[in-house]
């Protein structure tokens, strides 16, 4: 293993050379580039126990590190009961790092930081965005200090300077620095964090929204952090946090739907069987779902996938458009609107529609329509391929079966629901189906038994 290490840093200035800093218990150590303990000294509530050349607040710094192998290091963290030592170090293949100093250890993924407060600017990977107290006097320095351990204490992303800006401002923080060392030292004692006052549990969740920015490219919410993490862990330093957002943005509706084989049908010429010259033909349209779990409003299930992966399954909504001519004789088209990709998060993808014969449901509503409504249900449809966007919370398969059946006249319940990561979704195969289970909106309302799916007729429409 190799390290570096956090320097630490006796600030003479800070304290008469008898103390340590106010009611701080703890050590002062000194630790080879090896990451062994060399040296320490006791401090019980400010004493120090032996005579130092130096003694004050405890400065962390650092410089920027990279390992041999190209990889992120890691940060190794002692715990104290008032300050925390730190040392950045690589795995070279040797095993398990363990607890190189001895007291308790816990890891985590260095963010991206940009630099910042008194300490010098660095690239990507240099946490060196802390306070630099030599910068600083008085209530100053301590204030500076304070604000350094607060970043510690909550695995803060932002430097130093920015997170002084940011609770000033969201808590109303005084420009009195003694009034300041009071309500810093308030929110460092603050022993779990869910007692924080809302304004600084603010300031962190947008710290953790920010660094999953700037680790993953994604936008996420306060809503999403605690639906996916609940508060608790969102406001602490658990070293999976970000890992298992991405987890969650990549994973969550991935393969959310599987168009069928074969190529994909082109709209309006597949709607050329349908005889526009009929004078006494009668039309219908059928709107066929097959909720994820029948008769629920259960959004997914989780299904099993190629290699041991798994994927959510949603469902599927599509539309059987029928004209029936004056002998009895009926054509149908059955298509339904699919991705070609998988769609991750909020993802638009290349879409278009598929013929759905045979395709299963377990609950159907057909509606019986004058020819220019179905006319224009067509025309919608169309327009949708032409768009050629899949989009899970706004174009999916569901919304677009809804809003070309809405061209007809046909209106609906408004049932959005809220999804971590995806936001609002306008519409789904498990509300939609509950909702016309209760009001099928004037049409004939037809559900299988229990959890049994059928299959829908297939399309003759040549």
């Amino acid at each position: 293993m190799e390290s570096r290490l956090f320097i630490i840093k006796a600030d003479s200035t800070y304290a008469p050379a008898s103390s340590f800093a106010q009611n701080l218990s703890g050590f002062i150590l000194q630790i080879d580039w090896a990451g062994q303990l060399v040296h320490s000294v006791r401090v019980n509530n400010g004493t120090i126990g032996s005579a130092v050349e130096q003694a004050g607040a405890v400065e962390f710094r650092t410089e920027a590190v990279f390992c041999d192998n190209g990889s992120t290091p890691e940060m190794y963290v002692g715990q104290f009961q008032d300050f925390s030592i730190l040392v950045l170090w690589c795995d070279t293949g040797s095993g398990e790092i363990g607890d190189p100093l001895g007291f308790g250890t816990s890891t985590y993924p260095v963010p991206p930081f940009s630099g910042g407060g008194g300490g010098s600017g660095g690239s990507a990977n240099a946490l060196s965005n802390y306070f630099n107290l030599t910068d600083f006097d008085g209530k100053d320095r301590q204030n500076a200090q304070l604000v350094n351990q607060i970043k510690d204490k909550y695995c803060l992303s932002q430097p130093a300077a920015t997170l002084l800006d940011n609770l000033k401002e969201a808590c109303g923080l005084s420009e009195n620095p003694t009034t300041l060392n009071f309500e810093l030292k308030e929110i460092k004692l603050t022993n779990a964090a869910e007692e924080l006052t809302g304004c600084v549990k603010e300031v962190i969740m947008a710290d953790r929204i920010q660094t999953i920015q700037d680790l993953y490219g994604i936008s996420v919410s306060n809503y999403d952090l605690n639906e996916i993490l609940g508060e608790s862990r969102s406001l602490s330093c658990d070293p999976n946090i970000y890992s298992d957002i991405l987890k969650e943005h990549n994973t969550l509706w991935s393969n959310a739907e599987f168009h069928p084989e074969g190529l994909p049908i082109d709209l309006p010429s597949a709607f050329d069987c349908f005889e526009s010259s009929c004078t006494d033909c009668t039309y219908s349209i059928t709107l066929y779902i097959e909720q994820p779990v029948p008769q629920t409003r259960e959004l997914y299930t989780t299904e099993g996938g190629s290699g041991g992966s798994s994927y959510r399954y949603t469902g599927h909504t599509f539309l059987g458009l029928t004209q029936m001519n004056s002998s009895g004789e009926g054509t149908t088209r059955n298509l339904g609107f699919y991705p070609y990709d998988k769609p991750h998060g909020k993802e638009s993808v290349p879409a278009a529609f598929w013929d759905d014969s045979n395709t299963t449901y377990n609950i159907s509503v057909t509606w019986t329509v004058e020819k220019p409504k179905f006319n224009q249900v067509m025309h919608a449809l169309t327009t949708y391929q032409n768009h050629g966007i899949y989009n899970v919370p706004k174009l999916n398969c569901t919304t677009v079966a809804k809003y070309a059946l809405e061209a007809a006249g046909i209106e609906f319940w408004e049932t959005r629901r809220q999804i971590p990561i995806l936001g609002w979704i306008d519409a789904n195969p498990a509300d939609l189906g509950e909702d016309l289970r209760i009001n099928a909106q004037g049409g004939t309302l037809y559900s299988t038994s229990g959890t049994t799916l059928e299959h829908a007729s297939a399309s003759n429409c040549q």
